[in-house]
This record gives C-alpha cells, sequence and structure tokens, in this order.
C-alpha cells in the first residue's frame, strides 16, 4: 500500500472512530452506569467511560478502576461489555441481538455471582440471546438452560444439554 493511501484511511477511521463515539458515548456511559449501580446495590454512583480511551472511572470523584477490589473491576467490566453489546444491538436496528460473555463469573464470590446471574437473567429481555461460557458447575445448575462439553479423546468433543441431558451433538 502507498503511504498516501495508509494516511487517508487512518484518517477514514479516524473520522468513523469520533462518529461513532460521539453516536453512543453518552448512553454508552449511562448503560454502563446503570447495570453497574444495580450490580453493586447503589454502592457507586457513575461509572464513567472515557470516550477516548474507553477507560473506566468510577464513582463522582472519578478513581481509576485499579483502585477498587478485583470483583468490582469484574463487574465493572461485565457492566461495559454488556453496554457496548447493547449499543452494537441498537445500532445494528436489533439483527445482532447475540451476547457473549466468557468466562465473566469466575473471580465473583457467591452473592455478587447471584446478582450478575440475576442481571443475566433480565438482560434476556434485551438481547435474543446470551451465551455465558463458564467452568463453573454451581454457575450452570442456575442458567434456564446450559450446554455442556465434554471432550472424547482424540481431538473429538460431545456437546450435550447439561440441563435436559439431551445429546445435541458431537464435533471433531
Amino acid at each position: 500500500p502507498h503511504p498516501r493511501h495508509l494516511g487517508r484511511l487512518a484518517e477514514l477511521l479516524g473520522e468513523l472512530r469520533t462518529s461513532l463515539v460521539g453516536q453512543v458515548g453518552r448512553a454508552l456511559s449511562a448503560q454502563t452506569t446503570a447495570l453497574f449501580r444495580e450490580l453493586t446495590d447503589g454502592r457507586f454512583d457513575s461509572l464513567e467511560v472515557d470516550g477516548d480511551s474507553f477507560e473506566l472511572r468510577v464513582g463522582s470523584a472519578g478513581h481509576p478502576l485499579d483502585r477498587h477490589s478485583g470483583s468490582e473491576t469484574d463487574l465493572a467490566n461485565l457492566s461495559l461489555r454488556v453496554a457496548i453489546g447493547e449499543q452494537v444491538n441498537l445500532l445494528s436496528g436489533g439483527a445482532v441481538g447475540l451476547l457473549v460473555l466468557d468466562e465473566v463469573l469466575g473471580a465473583l464470590d457467591g452473592e455478587h455471582r447471584d446478582r450478575l446471574l440475576g442481571a443475566l437473567t433480565r438482560l434476556g429481555a434485551r438481547f435474543r440471546q446470551v451465551l455465558v461460557v463458564t467452568h463453573a458447575a454451581e454457575v450452570k445448575e442456575q442458567l434456564p438452560h446450559a450446554i455442556e462439553g465434554e471432550p472424547l479423546g482424540g481431538g473429538r468433543s460431545r456437546a450435550a444439554s447439561a440441563t435436559d441431558r439431551i445429546r445435541l451433538a458431537e464435533v471433531g
């Protein structure tokens, strides 16, 4: 690629980023704050998302996230991920409708995990599908539908419904 083309591409991507942040920035902060407030029982009044760096700052004092506990940091990051998923869904006109969360519950204690599972249940109304990847057995038992992967050896696995014990697929 010619350097002039790379410069123009960088300029266009910068304009796209500025436009997207302008469209969703305030809504992203508001949604992130609302979920974080809910997940922390209102202990924090806000969770601000920096429009340039996407750095999270907690509370009206704007403390950096690293001043908080591991579970609070996990809940803040999860709140941002969910809010981004909601914005993608809204910008697509509802065409996306899928939220995938990978190992978001592992570091949380029982109380925070239960609160988060309750919030995820309510998110089902906002997304057509919420997929939670977890290795925690106590989490799988609380989900309405769980698919469990079982290694068979030789690079093969079987997927079965953990809640209904129905074999769904075998892949290799």
